[in-house]
């Protein structure tokens, strides 16, 4: 399962363009995950404890470059937005749409930022579509 998660994880970030991830970010971020495998490959407790630390450092550095894009928020506020069926409150999901339109043509990024985080919190499960953007990175 862990080493499933560490393939889907590297095959995402490798489809990324520069744009959104730098090179030097991304060559990083290929060694923690080509760690996070090998040292899978040693069926030790330890080693399990490093693999873990390893994706966790590669999801946070591909977040944290992700996160400097506002194309990033953009995209992952559409695709929240669509999916008002997974909102635990409709009328909070209806109100955050129309504050994220209102901060995307405002170019408002840190309020859009933050509606993304509060429609998030209004969901009752991940949403079906799953950006491949996020989907993963924001996971523990």
């Amino acid at each position: 399962m862990l080493k499933d998660d560490i393939e889907e994880f590297a095959n995402r970030v490798s489809s990324f363009n520069s744009d959104l991830i730098d090179e030097a970010t991304a060559a990083k971020i290929g060694r923690l995950a080509a760690h996070a495998r090998t040292v899978l490959d040693d069926n030790s407790g330890v080693a399990l404890g490093e693999s873990i630390k390893s994706l966790q450092e590669a999801r946070s550095l591909a977040f944290t470059s992700l996160a400097k894009n506002p194309g990033f928020w953009v995209g992952l506020f559409e695709e929240l937005a669509v999916e008002r069926s997974n909102a635990v409150n409709k009328i909070i999901h209806d109100e955050l749409v129309a504050k994220g339109q209102h901060a995307i043509n405002a170019d408002d990024i840190d309020t859009l930022r933050s509606v993304v985080f509060d429609m998030r919190a209004n969901s009752i499960k991940e949403p079906s579509s799953g950006s491949s953007a996020i989907s993963g990175l924001m996971k523990g």
